[in-house]
C-alpha cells in the first residue's frame, strides 16, 4: 500500500465514523416523528377531544317461540298412582288415550295397575275445537 492510498483510507473512515450516530438516535427520531404525524390526525386540540367517549351499548336479541314445549322431542314417562285411570293420564298430558295404550302395548286398558310406568307420547297436538273454514291448521 502507498502512503497515498493508507491517507485516502484513514480520511474515509474518520468520515464515516463522524457521520455515525449512537445506536437507537436514529431510530428515535424516526418514532418522534410518527407520533406527532399520528398526534397530529387524530383530530383536534380542543378540550373536548380529550374527554372520555360513553360506553357502548349494545343488545342481543333472540327469537324463541312462545309456546314451545321445552320437554318437546324428549321422552317423558310417568309412574302410574293408585286410582289413577289411562284417561285420567292422557287428560292431564293433553294426548289421546289410545296413543298411551299403542306406545306402551297395554292388553287391557281397564286393568292398569298402580305402580307401572309408562311412556307418555311426545310431539302429539291434541286439537279440541274445529277450525274455521278457510283456516289451516298446522303442526309445528
Amino acid at each position: 500500500m502507498t502512503a497515498a492510498s493508507i491517507r485516502h483510507a484513514s480520511t474515509t473512515s474518520d468520515v464515516d465514523s463522524s457521520r455515525r450516530r449512537p445506536n437507537g438516535v436514529r431510530s428515535a427520531g424516526v418514532v418522534s416523528l410518527a407520533a406527532a404525524i399520528g398526534l397530529a390526525a387524530c383530530g383536534t386540540t380542543d378540550e373536548a377531544s380529550r374527554e372520555t367517549l360513553p360506553p357502548l351499548v349494545t343488545t342481543t336479541t333472540t327469537t324463541v317461540p312462545e309456546d314451545e314445549d321445552p320437554n318437546a322431542g324428549k321422552v317423558r314417562f310417568y309412574e302410574i298412582q293408585p286410582g289413577e285411570s289411562l284417561a285420567m293420564i292422557a287428560r292431564a298430558f293433553e294426548v289421546p288415550t289410545q296413543s298411551i295404550i299403542d306406545l306402551n302395548n297395554i292388553e287391557n286398558p281397564d286393568n292398569v295397575p298402580a305402580g307401572l310406568i309408562i311412556q307418555i307420547p311426545t310431539d302429539i297436538v291434541l286439537v279440541s275445537e274445529l277450525p274455521t273454514p278457510g283456516e289451516t291448521t298446522t303442526v309445528p
